[in-house]
């Protein structure tokens, strides 16, 4: 099974983020870009990429996940648009984030202990986004950059998440299906 490790999105959030892709999508050009948008009902957050893990692995990973515990309070504001761009996996539009220094530590701490299982640290540095678009073509760049450009400031809510989740992705025609494996909550004590 494919799986990663996220936050979920509060409804204002994911409403705005929506009526965002809808404004887009109302001004495209019928023809010229391959924008391929996120579903709303799978806007997230990814602490951490897990990828491929047998049946056999599932409760390491779980045991793992139950320990970690946030250091303060997890917080992000959806803020702007960012963009990406790479020849060879395509690019991609997402909402920038403002976080707590608490969502990072949450990442850090995910990766450090999925790593003693054998799942390989992630090598960049943690960069908190909510996926909007993915584009395969150069030729949608100038477009996307548009976009961006065009809602640099605008802001799409706030989160305090009380917990996260594993999830588990299933890639079909229609894109991806996402099934919650498992959730944990932080604790009240945690976040005082």
């Amino acid at each position: 099974m494919r799986l990663f490790v996220a936050l979920e999105i509060p409804p204002t959030v994911r409403k705005n983020l929506s009526a965002l892709q809808r404004s887009v999508q109302d001004k495209l050009p019928v023809t010229g870009t391959d924008l391929r948008w996120v579903r709303p009902e799978n806007f997230h957050i990814t602490l951490k990429f897990i990828g491929e893990a047998s049946a056999q692995e599932l409760p390491g990973i779980l045991e793992a996940l139950r320990v970690v515990r946030p250091e303060g309070v997890v917080k992000a504001n959806c803020r702007g648009l960012g963009c990406s761009y790479n020849a060879r996996h395509g690019g991609v539009l997402w909402s920038t984030m403002r976080v707590s220094a608490a969502m990072n530590m949450l990442a850090a701490q995910i990766n450090r202990r999925l790593e003693h299982l054998g799942f390989p640290a992630d090598q960049r540095e943690f960069l908190p986004h909510l996926t909007l678009a993915r584009f395969k073509h150069e030729a949608s760049l100038p477009l996307v950059r548009a976009v961006v450009e065009e809602n640099a400031g605008r802001e799409f809510g706030s989160l305090q998440p009380e917990g996260f989740h594993l999830i588990a992705s299933k890639l079909g025609p229609g894109g991806s299906q996402y099934t919650d494996v498992a959730s944990f909550r932080f604790a009240k004590a945690a976040n005082a």
